[in-house]
């Protein structure tokens, strides 16, 4: 009984010098979290694992494990990766100098899911929530558990506390004075409202206390409360008592410091160094400007300048396009200085796309539009593609491929005929193919297989038409000649003096164009309206018009006249006259100007004479020059008027032709 009492009494003193594992956030479904796509693993039967994070400070744990065995455990800063099998029930987690934990997951794990709890070690350091206090007025005075008094600057009275129970007291002059219990497990804000009412408000007078951190701009915490920064230097005036400073800047070590502030005191806190919580490091990459995922957080692209990083566990992934994804894990100890020179593999190929029999055929790479054969790309990316190619009146070919990086990828492609070939001979046609003009006295061209309607046309001919059948690999030659729409003249000259006198051999001229023919003849000729006029040695020119229609034959008999007696020669006599009378015109109104510039001339020596006999003498030359130059231009006058009348009779002969 005794030794039962003793073993007993043992059992209760171990218990009471174990520490507790506290579960301070329960286990909840993490939905976004995207780790198990980086991150997946199977279990022994093939199936996804559903993954467990453990926030803690009690890693690394003795042992850790589950109604089935766990697949992995991963330790992390801060925290530990437990990969279970769907439909686990219970974990098991010892650690030395602990009580075990036996945990009932309370719901259904589902695989590729990932959870999220926290287990805190009781009496150890808890991860610190932050309480959010809204106040009515300003100036309100809050205290906790025998902690001094701060006052509230403003309506928000920020905390930063360790989970638990928390007793508060708002205290304020002219207000009423109130309690509130605040329990914390984790970001908390509490709305409270003062009202107005009498109180018995004693506080001990306050000191004033200094504080300043190097680096500045750290937030200065008194007992939990956030109260200003160390931006320069914080100075404030606070009520006698027990103070908690706490110190937090980014990259930086919270700092904890407790001090007594007395009664009208003026402290000045040493400057606190606070402990650097980051190192440097600088990452450079071949080739560069590669896209730079920290945390899969992208920050930029290489090269990165020296900058600082956190310690602590990161994962650094590179990615660029056309070469592989770099990813690694790496620790950052507090000061450490890592440079990163990353050579990216290529994840490219060269590729090289031809065709046969012919080049020029268009690429297609899964269904989008590249070029033109030869085709060569000499980054093509890692991966597999439908190529495929295509060419006017060629069946094309479609392939599979893969791209391995580094492997030079060369294939040929195979274009299978799918045409036949139209030749059309037309002399001095145009040729139309399905309605559409194509070309003149020769057409060839590759068709598809197929039917097609061809044709020859010509001004004033009927249009020949073929309906032809093109076979694929075959030629097809057809000649058409389009028939013309003729009509015919018999063409005679006579003497238009002498009607009953046949002229032979007067040469044929259509349209001013020698027709090579000679009087008497038959003329086959196209439809229309022609300028028919003959020539012969003997006798004048004669023309006539003529309207010739399909199917016409006639008769045309010309007058030709000797040029002696004729319209012409008199036209001519006429013409000729007139160009004499002009002539003489000239002739006689020149001697007219002269005799007047011959008046002229004595007429001055007359009026400057100083002589009577040589005055008498220039006077009479004076008379006699005026009286030539008067003849002169009475004569001129008839030459000229004859002439006109001669182009009058020159222009009458001329309507006669």
């Amino acid at each position: 009984m005794r030794t039962k009492l003793i073993l007993l009494s043992l059992l209760s003193f171990s218990f009471l010098f174990s520490a507790e594992m506290i579960i301070t956030k329960p286990l909840t479904e993490q939905i976004g979290d995207l780790t198990l796509r980086q991150y997946p693993k199977t279990d022994f039967s093939g199936n996804l694992c559903a993954l467990v994070k453990i926030n803690t400070d009690l890693d690394p744990f003795d042992e850790i494990g589950s109604n089935r065995t766990p697949v992995d455990i991963v330790s992390k800063t801060g925290e530990v990766w437990v990969y279970l099998s769907a439909g686990d029930k219970r974990l098991y987690l010892s650690k030395s100098g602990y009580a075990r934990l036996i945990y009932d997951i309370p719901l259904q794990l589902q695989s590729n899911t990932v959870y999220s709890m926290t287990i805190m070690g009781s009496g150890e350091k808890v991860e610190v929530t932050t309480l959010t206090i809204t106040l009515n007025i300003e100036g309100v005075v809050i205290s906790r558990e025998g902690k001094a008094p701060i006052t509230a600057t403003s309506t928000i009275a920020p905390f930063r506390l360790q989970r638990g129970k928390y007793n508060f007291t708002f205290e304020k002059q002219g207000f009423q004075t109130q309690t509130k219990e605040i329990i914390l497990q984790d970001d908390k804000t509490v709305e409270l409202t003062m009202e107005e009412g009498s109180s018995e408000v004693r506080f001990s007078a306050p000191g004033i206390v200094t504080i300043q951190s190097e680096p500045e701009g750290a937030e200065v915490e008194l007992n939990g409360q956030k109260v200003g920064t160390t931006f320069g230097t914080y100075q404030g005036s606070h009520y006698a008592g027990e103070y908690t400073l706490t110190l937090r800047k980014d990259l930086y070590h919270p700092t904890t410091k407790s001090f007594t502030l007395q009664k009208g005191e003026v402290m000045d806190i040493p400057k606190i160094i606070l402990k650097p919580r980051f190192g440097y490091w600088q990452i450079t990459s071949e080739p560069s400007g590669a896209d730079i995922y920290l945390d899969e957080k992208h920050i930029g692209q290489t090269p990165l300048n020296k900058g600082k990083i956190p310690s602590g566990d990161h994962t650094l992934r590179l990615s660029k396009n056309k070469y592989k994804t770099h990813q690694e894990t790496f620790v950052i100890k507090d000061g450490d200085k890592p440079e990163f020179n990353v050579i990216l593999k290529p994840n490219f190929a060269l590729l090289e796309i031809n065709s046969a029999p012919e080049t020029n055929a268009t690429v297609f790479i899964d269904n989008k539009e590249v070029g033109k054969t030869p085709y060569t790309d000499t980054m093509m990316q890692a991966g597999t593609y439908i190529v495929k190619i295509e060419k006017e009146l060629w069946s094309g070919t479609t392939k599979t491929i893969t791209i391995r990086p580094e492997i030079p990828e060369k294939i040929n492609l195979i274009l299978t005929k799918d045409f036949g070939t139209l030749i059309v001979e037309a002399e001095g046609y145009k040729i139309y193919l399905n309605g559409k003009e194509v070309g003149t006295s020769n057409f060839q061209q590759k068709l598809k297989q197929g039917r097609y309607k061809i044709k020859a046309a010509k001004e004033k001919h009927h249009d020949a038409e073929k309906d032809v059948f093109v076979n694929v690999g075959q030629v097809t030659r057809e000649k058409l000649s389009p028939i013309p729409m003729l009509g015919s003249i018999s063409v005679f000259a006579v003497d238009k003096r002498n009607s009953s006198k046949k002229i032979t051999g007067a040469d044929i001229f259509l349209d001013n164009k020698d027709s090579k023919k000679k009087t008497p003849t038959v003329l086959e000729l196209l439809y229309g309206d022609y300028a028919l006029k003959l020539k012969h040695p003997d006798f004048l020119d004669a023309s006539k018009n003529i309207n010739l229609k399909e199917g016409d034959t006639k008769t045309v008999t010309i007058e030709m006249d000797t040029y002696s007696g004729s319209i012409l020669a008199k036209r001519n006599s006429w013409k000729t006259q007139g160009w004499i009378s002009l002539t003489a015109t000239a002739l006689i109104a020149g001697g007219g100007y002269y005799y007047n510039m011959q008046m002229n001339d004595y007429l001055d020596k007359y009026n400057n004479a100083s002589v009577s006999t040589d005055a008498m003498n220039y006077k009479q030359k004076t008379l006699d020059f005026e009286n030539y130059r008067d003849y002169c231009y009475y004569a001129a006058s008839g030459t000229i008027i004859y002439s006109v009348f001669s182009w009058i009779k020159t222009a009458i002969y001329n309507g006669k032709l």
